[in-house]
């Protein structure tokens, strides 16, 4: 069966094929056999025997020569065989080929053997030799769907690295044509095989690329740099038993991750880097890789904020403070943090039988936006997620999609006048999708974004996610007197937002309309605030104006400015009134009980990160 669809992708082939080769052990395309003698009446109904050498299913980079590893050929009378070879490879054309090897003995008895030629692009083919060797699944397997959401990805992505954006939103037209935009078969046999390519299976990174050909090829408009913080050592609290008794262990961040110039990284993030560019209509995005000698301290912890109340068990690093020691002059060229640390998840978390999360979105000190990732996550598959190691066609199709989640939270609450998240995932109710939003998927939801609420906001995008550090005020000079007063947090959603420090008998305190009362006091040349076990110890930092006076305060990496606010508690009691569980925009009643999938998210509101 040819695959005549992706005759497109001759455009991306680096070779001319006119002179390609087929051949068979260098004696061309097929042999024909020396006529068989005639048959003699001897009784023998046994067919020679034809052992294939090498694997049965081959695959095949198009464009280069094609040479057959042939077969070995025996009978029972111990006399040779007639043999022929029959070589059916069009190497210069994406498809399903056959080689079939035939033999006739004396007794006039026939057999015939064949193996399956799959010409592919290069890409691909160090994934199906792994799934035909490891996994025992060829790629006529997979289920069409599957093969085309993955595949197709893929190709558009090659296309893409040579800036070949025609035959990219050809690949992602293709994949359409062949099974609905919106179509929930995009999500039947995710699990397939322990694989994860996204779930719907190569839909998110087919819609990133469809967004990318829409607005790409665009001249530079600017710069954003990801710093990716790749920390070699962690100390990290793991647990030990199903009673979650924990021990102290050292860990080293997976070598893999920094060797060729950390290949991984790239194949993950490349997607992701020309989306930004997209949807910031030409700001260049590159991403910069920092190595952090000095060992992270990782942290374990239990909790019950899982979906219906589930044990979650969460492990985190001290990222905020990974980024505090990065040095000042990678600091103010940063827009966006990625920190890397060796995984505190004991192997693929499946001895503890409930969900791990290790990663997320959070905020820096000074409120940049950063995703926070461990080696696991472009490693190692959790047992959530699939199985075993994950493969590099599984990193840049899935991989990209997780990046996209997580700037996706940045992009609500830097801009919650839309309401498009307001306690965290809540698209995952398709009853919550405004009226105006199209589709079923995630990544649906992300396009509507994008589409009919982000690119016409204000600030833009690109002026939005364009900020860097900038240096803070020292208490020394302006003086304990400038913090006095109301404080209101960027977007507030609850008591702990509306804030006040006050002076009490020469003591200075953290005060919100949640009736807490948090001591603030300078250590090591640090202003903290002891939030009493609720955040642990937080730096307070201070932000000026171009004149030097204070504007804004820093705390739990949330933004503060002077305001004269009034809180309303609408709960009746003294706990924060609970964020508001509907968005007032949506009418779509059709889809009110819809659930929009999506594994591993959830949110943190004790560490300030959302998954």
């Amino acid at each position: 069966m040819r695959m005549d669809f992706f005759k497109v992708m001759r455009k991306i082939l680096y070779i001319t094929l006119s002179a390609v080769l087929i051949a068979c052990g260098g004696e061309g395309g097929s042999t024909t056999p020396a006529p068989a003698p005639s048959p003699t009446p001897t009784g023998d109904t046994t067919p020679p025997t034809i052992v294939i050498k090498g694997p049965p299913t081959v695959y095949h980079e198009v464009g280069t020569a094609y040479t057959d590893e042939g077969a070995e050929f025996s009978d029972n009378s111990g006399q040779e065989p007639s043999t022929s070879t029959d070589i059916d490879v069009d190497v210069t054309t994406f498809g399903t080929y056959t080689v079939t090897y035939s033999a006739t003995d004396a007794a006039g008895n026939r057999s015939t053997a064949q193996r399956t030629v799959e010409v592919l692009g290069a890409s691909l083919i160090d994934f199906y030799n792994y799934s035909r060797d490891v996994l025992g699944v060829n790629r006529a397997n997979y289920r069409n769907h599957y093969r085309i959401g993955m595949e197709n990805s893929i190709y558009a992505q090659d296309a893409l690295k040579i800036g070949d954006y025609e035959t990219a939103n050809e690949m992602v037209q293709n994949a359409f044509d062949a099974y609905p935009l919106y179509d929930n078969i995009w999500r039947q046999g995710a699990g397939d095989f322990g694989l994860n390519n996204g779930d719907p299976i190569g839909y998110y990174s087919l819609r990133m690329v469809d967004k990318i050909t829409q607005v790409l090829p665009l001249e530079s408009t600017g710069n954003l740099t990801i710093t990716a913080v790749m920390v070699l050592c962690t100390n990290a609290e793991r647990p030990v038993n199903l009673a979650y008794d924990t021990e102290n262990v050292y860990l080293e961040l997976d070598e893999r991750m920094l060797e060729d110039e950390h290949k991984v990284l790239k194949e993950a993030i490349f997607l992701f880097e020309l989306w930004m560019k997209a949807i910031t209509k030409g700001f260049e995005t590159t991403t910069q890789v920092h190595i952090q000698e000095e060992c992270a301290e990782t942290s374990f912890n239990v909790s019950n904020y899982g979906y219906g109340g589930s044990a979650i068990l969460s492990s985190y690093a001290n990222n905020r403070d990974i980024v505090s020691r990065v040095p000042e002059e990678i600091r103010e060229t940063t827009n966006i943090w990625l920190v890397i640390t060796p995984s505190g998840v004991v192997g693929d978390g499946s001895e503890f039988g409930t969900y791990w999360v290790d990663g997320g979105m959070g905020l820096t000190d000074k409120g940049l936006p950063l995703i926070i990732a461990t080696d696991k996550h472009f490693l190692r598959k959790y047992y959530m997620n699939g199985t075993g190691d994950y493969t590099e066609v599984e990193r840049r199709v899935y991989q990209p999609q997780w990046f996209q989640h997580e700037i996706m939270h940045h992009l609500y609450r830097t801009w919650p006048e839309y309401e498009l998240e307001i306690t965290g995932h809540d698209w995952f109710e398709r009853s919550f999708w405004p009226a105006d939003f199209v589709g079923i998927h995630e990544p649906d939801y992300y396009w509507e974004t994008i589409e009919k609420r982000l690119s016409g906001a204000q600030p833009s995008l690109a002026e939005g996610l364009n900020i860097v550090e900038w240096k803070e005020l020292n208490i020394e000079d302006i003086g304990y007197e400038a913090l006095r007063g109301k404080w209101l947090k960027t977007n507030p959603t609850n008591a702990y937002h509306y804030c006040e420090i006050i002076e009490d008998r020469g003591s200075w305190y953290w005060t919100n309309a949640a009736n807490v009362e948090w001591p603030i006091y300078e250590q090591d040349g640090l202003l903290l605030v002891d939030t009493l076990g609720v955040y642990g110890i937080q730096e307070l930092l201070l932000r000026g104006d171009q004149e030097g006076n204070l504007e804004y305060v820093y705390f739990n990496g949330g933004e503060h400015i002077k305001s004269d606010w009034t809180y309303q508690n609408t709960n009746g009691s003294n706990l924060p009134a609970p964020a508001p569980q509907k968005n007032e925009q949506h009418h779509a009643e059709e889809h009110s009980s819809f659930k929009i999938y999506h594994h591993n998210h959830l949110m943190h509101e004790d560490t300030n990160s959302i998954d």
